[in-house]
């Protein structure tokens, strides 16, 4: 398995893009201006891509983008596997964050 993790270049990924450095190292994680989605996380099986494509929005951008349609044009994008161009090749899941940003590590450890 050929595991390969992208961040978006926006401000607001740049503490998760750290948290996932340090989990999996520079030589997975990648920054870059992603076209569709904040994190995209690869890996191949065989011939085939495996995609979980996240999108991460605040509660106040969620609603500006389902009244403007953006939402809805990222979910069809990612239906038909506009991602690498070989939409034959590639399985996408598409996962929508709402609210604060992802927990970074375990917060179950945490001082109260």
């Amino acid at each position: 398995m050929n595991l390969r993790v992208r961040v978006d270049v926006h401000q607001a990924e740049t503490l998760f893009y750290r948290a996932l450095v340090d989990e999996f190292g520079p030589q997975v994680v990648q920054r870059e201006r992603l076209l569709l989605g904040d994190v995209q996380i690869s890996a191949m099986f065989g011939d085939r891509c495996k995609t979980i494509l996240v999108e991460i929005k605040k509660k106040l951008d969620l609603t500006a983008s389902i009244a403007d349609g953006r939402l809805l044009n990222q979910c069809q994008r990612a239906v038909t596997g506009q991602l690498s161009g070989r939409s034959d090749r590639e399985d996408i899941t598409f996962v929508l964050m709402i609210g604060a940003s992802p927990p970074l590590h375990d917060q179950s450890s945490r001082p109260v």
